[in-house]
Protein backbone atom coordinates (compact mmCIF):
# COMPACT_ATOMS: atom_id res chain seq x y z
CA UNK A 1 0.00 0.00 0.00
CA UNK A 2 1.40 3.70 -0.90
CA UNK A 3 -0.03 6.69 -0.58
CA UNK A 4 -3.13 4.64 1.31
CA UNK A 5 -4.24 3.25 -1.46
CA UNK A 6 -3.94 -0.57 -2.52
CA UNK A 7 -2.51 -0.83 -6.12
CA UNK A 8 -5.46 -2.58 -8.65
CA UNK A 9 -4.70 -6.33 -7.82
CA UNK A 10 -4.66 -6.88 -12.32
CA UNK A 11 -1.39 -5.03 -11.93
CA UNK A 12 1.92 -6.73 -11.36
CA UNK A 13 3.61 -5.42 -7.99
CA UNK A 14 6.62 -5.62 -9.11
CA UNK A 15 5.60 -3.51 -12.24
CA UNK A 16 4.58 -0.93 -9.94
CA UNK A 17 7.79 -0.38 -8.08
CA UNK A 18 9.73 -1.23 -11.02
CA UNK A 19 8.10 1.90 -12.15
CA UNK A 20 9.11 3.52 -8.72
CA UNK A 21 12.92 2.81 -9.06
CA UNK A 22 13.32 3.66 -12.53
CA UNK A 23 11.51 7.27 -12.09
CA UNK A 24 13.37 7.48 -9.22
CA UNK A 25 16.72 6.49 -11.08
CA UNK A 26 16.24 8.49 -13.77
CA UNK A 27 15.11 12.01 -11.49
CA UNK A 28 18.65 11.63 -10.12
CA UNK A 29 20.84 10.67 -12.70
CA UNK A 30 19.08 13.68 -14.56
CA UNK A 31 21.33 16.09 -11.80
CA UNK A 32 24.25 14.01 -12.15
CA UNK A 33 24.92 12.77 -15.78
CA UNK A 34 25.82 14.69 -18.97
CA UNK A 35 22.71 15.29 -20.73
CA UNK A 36 23.66 12.65 -23.81
CA UNK A 37 23.89 9.41 -20.96
CA UNK A 38 20.69 10.59 -19.39
CA UNK A 39 19.12 10.68 -22.87
CA UNK A 40 19.89 7.07 -23.58
CA UNK A 41 19.30 5.87 -20.21
CA UNK A 42 15.45 7.54 -20.57
CA UNK A 43 15.09 5.75 -23.66
CA UNK A 44 15.75 2.36 -22.81
CA UNK A 45 14.75 3.08 -18.98
CA UNK A 46 11.64 5.04 -19.52
CA UNK A 47 10.78 3.98 -23.38
CA UNK A 48 10.35 -0.04 -23.45
CA UNK A 49 8.66 0.30 -20.16
CA UNK A 50 6.15 2.82 -21.09
CA UNK A 51 6.03 1.05 -24.89
CA UNK A 52 5.18 -2.10 -22.97
CA UNK A 53 2.58 -0.58 -20.72
CA UNK A 54 0.63 1.65 -23.68
CA UNK A 55 0.67 -1.35 -25.76
CA UNK A 56 -2.31 -2.80 -24.66
CA UNK A 57 -4.69 -1.66 -22.15
CA UNK A 58 -6.35 -3.26 -19.34
CA UNK A 59 -3.12 -5.96 -19.01
CA UNK A 60 -0.97 -6.29 -15.96
CA UNK A 61 1.81 -4.05 -17.21
CA UNK A 62 0.21 -0.61 -16.98
CA UNK A 63 1.92 3.24 -18.09
CA UNK A 64 3.95 5.13 -16.07
CA UNK A 65 1.09 7.45 -16.58
CA UNK A 66 -1.63 5.23 -14.70
CA UNK A 67 0.84 4.54 -11.93
CA UNK A 68 1.48 8.11 -11.29
CA UNK A 69 -2.39 9.14 -11.47
CA UNK A 70 -3.75 6.45 -9.22
CA UNK A 71 -0.98 7.04 -6.19
CA UNK A 72 -0.21 10.56 -6.31
CA UNK A 73 -2.67 13.62 -6.85
CA UNK A 74 -2.80 15.76 -9.70
CA UNK A 75 -2.04 18.90 -7.86
CA UNK A 76 1.58 16.88 -7.24
CA UNK A 77 2.19 15.29 -10.27
CA UNK A 78 1.62 19.03 -11.96
CA UNK A 79 3.89 20.59 -9.53
CA UNK A 80 6.46 18.39 -9.22
CA UNK A 81 6.78 18.28 -13.38
CA UNK A 82 7.15 21.60 -13.36
CA UNK A 83 9.56 21.83 -10.48
CA UNK A 84 11.93 19.13 -12.02
CA UNK A 85 11.54 21.14 -15.45
CA UNK A 86 12.41 23.73 -14.14
CA UNK A 87 15.30 22.39 -11.32
CA UNK A 88 16.70 19.68 -14.16
CA UNK A 89 16.58 22.60 -16.91
CA UNK A 90 18.54 24.84 -14.76
CA UNK A 91 21.08 22.50 -13.73
CA UNK A 92 22.08 21.49 -17.64
CA UNK A 93 21.86 24.79 -18.61
CA UNK A 94 24.18 26.02 -15.49
CA UNK A 95 22.03 28.70 -13.94
CA UNK A 96 23.20 29.89 -10.78
CA UNK A 97 19.69 28.88 -8.49
CA UNK A 98 18.37 25.99 -10.30
CA UNK A 99 16.22 25.09 -7.05
CA UNK A 100 14.58 28.44 -7.55
CA UNK A 101 13.91 27.88 -11.10
CA UNK A 102 12.29 25.06 -10.09
CA UNK A 103 10.54 26.20 -7.48
CA UNK A 104 9.20 29.00 -9.59
CA UNK A 105 8.08 26.73 -12.38
CA UNK A 106 6.76 24.11 -9.90
CA UNK A 107 4.28 26.79 -8.44
CA UNK A 108 3.51 28.02 -12.07
CA UNK A 109 2.26 24.38 -13.28
CA UNK A 110 0.32 24.04 -10.18
CA UNK A 111 -1.85 27.72 -10.96
CA UNK A 112 -2.17 26.67 -14.23
CA UNK A 113 -3.82 23.29 -13.81
CA UNK A 114 -5.40 25.16 -10.55
CA UNK A 115 -7.21 27.78 -13.10
CA UNK A 116 -7.73 25.01 -15.70
CA UNK A 117 -9.40 22.66 -13.19
CA UNK A 118 -11.82 25.51 -12.01
CA UNK A 119 -12.31 27.18 -15.02
CA UNK A 120 -13.54 23.87 -16.33
CA UNK A 121 -15.84 23.21 -13.92
CA UNK A 122 -17.74 26.76 -14.14
CA UNK A 123 -18.04 25.52 -17.89
CA UNK A 124 -15.63 28.39 -19.35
Amino acid sequence: MVWGKERPSEWARWWVWMWALIAAALIAGAFVLPFRTWAWAVAIGFGIPEAIGVWSKGDRYPPLTFVTAWYLPRWFIVSLVGFLAGSIGGTWFEFPRPWALGALLGLSFWGLDHFQITAAAKGT
